[in-house]
């Protein structure tokens, strides 16, 4: 599930339908709300369509869809109206495939969105066609062909680009794993447009969130040198690595009780709280921080509200409802 713009984004799975749905509604707990935006049944008489993946707009009026047949994961994208259903004139291919998945996102005032493309035509030899991931822009009402490069070139064969931006859409964040070996570099783009390299592989950065807009930081996950991970901020307006502080660090793995013996495994940033999910051996407890790392307590209940309460899971990263 997602929420913007007052709406609620969710995928809906309604047997004997053979495809899932792309729905929204106001509230979780108002089904009634519920309608339809996108039906791949409706599109295809053999359930040969399916959805890939989606991305609401920073307002919640459009979403961006990829659609995939016959189980190829080779991914179109689309464009819906959230409030009719209606598909504008907009085909993006290309965003998605299964070496290395997609992902999209719409820029600050929703006159088009920023995609993962994998090379066309005559642009790689047969055997790299679904490798060589970058990252494109694509304005609404235009072809596709008239996409402009953004960044990517210089990225690995088998990178794979995952794509988030701040809630306003102002500030966008490229997260490009090296293959599935373990091995992340981070990329950010300002509200200039302008790209700055945050973290690069052999900085055992694994995670990167960014904040609310009235939190104007990055935060990173950090294994280097700490097998059980510590958390670092660092101000969007200045984002070099030597620059972020420590604000939750690694736990000491000296003493009996389950705070010592914590392992980071990921976080979520709300407006005004930090969550820091832990392991310990095989239970785990969500710890509540403030924005400077002041421990606030820990969340009562946490592996129930970790199953009920997560509105998004994507990219490995799950994001609290509130």
């Amino acid at each position: 599930m997602t929420y913007r713009g007052g709406t609620v984004f969710a995928i809906k799975s309604q047997p004997p339908k053979q495809q899932p749905m792309l729905v929204a509604l106001r509230s979780a707990d108002d089904p009634g709300t519920e309608k339809v935006i996108v039906d791949p049944n409706a599109m295809s008489e053999k359930g040969s369509i399916a959805i890939d993946f989606y991305v609401p707009s920073v307002d919640g009026k459009l979403v961006a869809v990829s659609l995939s047949e016959s189980g190829s994961e080779d991914g179109t994208a689309h464009v819906f109206e959230t409030a009719t259903g209606k598909e504008l004139s907009d085909r993006v291919p290309r965003v998605n495939f299964e070496t290395g998945g997609g992902s999209f996102v719409w820029n600050a005032d929703v006159s088009g969105f920023y995609y993962t493309r994998y090379p066309q035509g005559n642009e790689r030899p047969a055997e790299d066609v679904n490798f060589y991931q970058q990252v494109f822009f694509h304005k609404l009402g235009t072809e596709s062909h008239e996409d402009t490069y953004v960044i990517g070139k210089d990225f690995p064969r088998i990178a794979e680009i995952h794509l988030h931006s701040s809630d306003d859409g102002k500030w966008i964040l490229a997260a490009v794993a090296n293959g599935d070996g373990g091995q992340y570099a981070h990329y950010l783009m300002d509200p200039s447009g302008k790209w700055i390299q945050v973290t690069h592989f052999e900085d055992e950065i694994v995670d990167a969130v960014l904040g609310t807009p009235n939190d104007p930081a990055l935060y990173l996950l950090s294994r280097h040198e700490v097998p059980r991970g510590k958390v670092l901020r660092v101000q969007l307006s200045d984002p070099e690595l030597s620059k972020a502080e420590v604000i939750v660090p690694q736990s000491s793995g000296r003493e009996t009780n389950d705070n010592s013996r914590a392992s980071i495994t990921e976080f979520v940033t709300t407006a005004s709280r930090l969550y820091v999910v832990d392991e310990i051996g095989g239970p785990s407890q969500v710890r509540i921080f403030d924005h400077h790392g002041k421990q606030l307590g820990i969340l009562p209940g946490a592996p129930d509200f970790l199953s009920r309460r997560c509105c998004a899971y994507k990219w490995g990263r799950c994001r609290f409802s509130r």
